[in-house]
Protein backbone atom coordinates (compact mmCIF):
# COMPACT_ATOMS: atom_id res chain seq x y z
CA UNK A 1 0.00 0.00 0.00
CA UNK A 2 1.39 3.40 -0.94
CA UNK A 3 1.50 6.29 1.54
CA UNK A 4 -1.27 8.06 -0.41
CA UNK A 5 -3.47 4.95 -0.29
CA UNK A 6 -2.78 4.57 3.46
CA UNK A 7 -3.75 8.21 4.08
CA UNK A 8 -6.95 7.82 2.05
CA UNK A 9 -7.86 4.63 3.94
CA UNK A 10 -7.31 6.37 7.27
CA UNK A 11 -9.36 9.37 6.16
CA UNK A 12 -12.18 6.92 5.37
CA UNK A 13 -11.84 5.47 8.90
CA UNK A 14 -12.22 8.98 10.32
CA UNK A 15 -15.24 9.73 8.14
CA UNK A 16 -16.74 6.41 9.32
CA UNK A 17 -16.09 7.47 12.93
CA UNK A 18 -18.02 10.72 12.44
CA UNK A 19 -20.82 8.94 10.59
CA UNK A 20 -21.19 6.46 13.45
CA UNK A 21 -20.96 9.27 16.00
CA UNK A 22 -23.79 11.14 14.26
CA UNK A 23 -25.86 7.94 14.15
CA UNK A 24 -25.07 7.24 17.83
CA UNK A 25 -23.73 3.86 16.77
CA UNK A 26 -21.72 2.33 19.62
CA UNK A 27 -19.78 0.17 17.14
CA UNK A 28 -17.62 3.25 16.56
CA UNK A 29 -15.53 1.85 19.43
CA UNK A 30 -14.35 -0.85 17.00
CA UNK A 31 -12.34 1.83 15.17
CA UNK A 32 -10.10 2.39 18.23
CA UNK A 33 -7.26 0.54 19.88
CA UNK A 34 -8.03 -0.83 23.36
CA UNK A 35 -5.66 1.70 24.98
CA UNK A 36 -6.67 4.75 22.91
CA UNK A 37 -5.39 8.06 24.34
CA UNK A 38 -8.11 10.74 24.58
CA UNK A 39 -8.42 14.44 25.22
CA UNK A 40 -11.61 16.50 25.28
CA UNK A 41 -11.91 20.02 26.78
CA UNK A 42 -13.24 20.05 30.35
CA UNK A 43 -13.05 16.20 30.38
CA UNK A 44 -9.27 16.14 30.26
CA UNK A 45 -6.92 13.35 29.27
CA UNK A 46 -7.81 9.68 29.64
CA UNK A 47 -7.02 6.33 28.11
CA UNK A 48 -8.98 3.30 26.88
CA UNK A 49 -12.24 2.39 25.18
CA UNK A 50 -14.07 2.46 28.51
CA UNK A 51 -13.14 6.11 28.94
CA UNK A 52 -14.17 6.84 25.35
CA UNK A 53 -17.55 5.29 26.16
CA UNK A 54 -17.78 7.37 29.34
CA UNK A 55 -17.08 10.53 27.36
CA UNK A 56 -19.82 9.55 24.91
CA UNK A 57 -22.28 9.05 27.78
CA UNK A 58 -21.46 12.52 29.10
CA UNK A 59 -21.90 14.09 25.66
CA UNK A 60 -25.37 12.56 25.18
CA UNK A 61 -26.46 14.02 28.52
CA UNK A 62 -25.94 17.42 26.88
CA UNK A 63 -26.39 16.81 23.14
CA UNK A 64 -29.29 14.91 21.58
CA UNK A 65 -27.89 14.84 18.05
CA UNK A 66 -24.71 15.78 16.16
CA UNK A 67 -24.30 16.37 12.43
CA UNK A 68 -20.72 16.68 11.19
CA UNK A 69 -20.01 18.33 7.85
CA UNK A 70 -17.78 15.50 6.59
CA UNK A 71 -18.02 16.64 2.95
CA UNK A 72 -16.06 19.78 3.81
CA UNK A 73 -13.45 18.38 6.21
CA UNK A 74 -9.94 19.67 5.71
CA UNK A 75 -7.12 17.40 6.72
CA UNK A 76 -3.37 17.23 6.99
CA UNK A 77 -1.43 13.97 7.26
CA UNK A 78 2.06 13.24 8.42
CA UNK A 79 3.04 9.64 9.04
CA UNK A 80 0.54 8.07 11.44
CA UNK A 81 -1.03 11.43 12.40
CA UNK A 82 -4.02 13.04 10.72
CA UNK A 83 -5.45 16.41 11.74
CA UNK A 84 -9.05 17.19 10.81
CA UNK A 85 -10.61 20.65 10.75
CA UNK A 86 -14.35 20.63 10.36
CA UNK A 87 -17.78 21.80 11.34
CA UNK A 88 -20.54 20.36 13.49
CA UNK A 89 -24.11 21.34 14.28
CA UNK A 90 -26.76 19.67 16.35
CA UNK A 91 -29.57 19.68 18.83
CA UNK A 92 -29.20 19.93 22.59
CA UNK A 93 -31.20 17.68 24.93
CA UNK A 94 -33.51 20.63 25.70
CA UNK A 95 -34.29 21.03 21.97
CA UNK A 96 -32.09 24.08 21.36
CA UNK A 97 -30.09 23.97 18.15
CA UNK A 98 -26.42 24.82 17.85
CA UNK A 99 -24.46 26.68 16.80
CA UNK A 100 -26.14 29.75 18.18
CA UNK A 101 -26.01 32.77 15.90
CA UNK A 102 -25.40 33.11 12.21
CA UNK A 103 -22.75 30.41 11.73
CA UNK A 104 -23.92 27.28 9.95
CA UNK A 105 -21.51 25.04 11.88
CA UNK A 106 -19.44 25.20 15.06
CA UNK A 107 -15.78 24.64 14.22
CA UNK A 108 -13.54 21.98 15.72
CA UNK A 109 -10.13 20.45 15.17
CA UNK A 110 -9.22 16.86 16.06
CA UNK A 111 -5.82 15.19 16.03
CA UNK A 112 -5.94 11.46 15.29
CA UNK A 113 -3.03 9.06 15.50
CA UNK A 114 -3.15 5.56 14.07
CA UNK A 115 -1.60 2.27 15.04
CA UNK A 116 -2.11 0.21 11.90
CA UNK A 117 -5.76 0.57 10.93
CA UNK A 118 -6.96 1.58 14.42
CA UNK A 119 -7.14 5.01 16.00
CA UNK A 120 -4.73 5.01 18.94
CA UNK A 121 -5.01 8.69 19.89
CA UNK A 122 -7.80 11.24 19.53
CA UNK A 123 -7.44 14.76 20.89
CA UNK A 124 -10.51 16.93 20.23
CA UNK A 125 -10.31 20.72 20.33
CA UNK A 126 -13.74 22.39 20.47
CA UNK A 127 -15.60 24.70 22.81
CA UNK A 128 -17.96 22.27 24.60
CA UNK A 129 -20.31 25.18 25.40
CA UNK A 130 -22.33 24.32 22.28
CA UNK A 131 -25.35 26.47 23.11
CA UNK A 132 -23.42 29.43 24.54
CA UNK A 133 -24.70 29.04 28.09
CA UNK A 134 -21.44 30.39 29.52
CA UNK A 135 -22.63 33.96 28.97
CA UNK A 136 -19.95 35.68 31.07
CA UNK A 137 -17.04 34.37 29.02
CA UNK A 138 -19.03 34.57 25.80
CA UNK A 139 -19.60 38.30 26.37
CA UNK A 140 -15.91 38.82 27.08
CA UNK A 141 -14.85 37.28 23.76
CA UNK A 142 -17.61 38.79 21.63
CA UNK A 143 -16.28 40.98 18.81
CA UNK A 144 -18.85 43.59 19.88
CA UNK A 145 -17.58 43.70 23.47
CA UNK A 146 -15.88 46.96 24.44
CA UNK A 147 -12.65 46.50 26.35
CA UNK A 148 -12.24 48.97 29.19
CA UNK A 149 -8.46 49.33 29.07
CA UNK A 150 -5.62 48.69 26.69
CA UNK A 151 -3.33 45.74 27.18
CA UNK A 152 0.10 46.85 28.38
CA UNK A 153 2.70 44.10 28.66
CA UNK A 154 5.17 44.26 31.51
CA UNK A 155 8.60 45.38 30.40
CA UNK A 156 11.74 43.71 31.62
CA UNK A 157 14.23 46.25 32.89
Amino acid sequence: MTETERQQARFEVIKTYYSKLDAQDATLLDLFSDDVALFFPKYGCSRGKTELGNLGKRLVRQVQRFKHDTDNFRYVCQGDVMVIEGGVKGVMQNGDRFPVGEEEFSLFCTVFEFDGDLISRMHIYIDPDYSHEDSRRLANYSRNHQVGHAFKPALDE
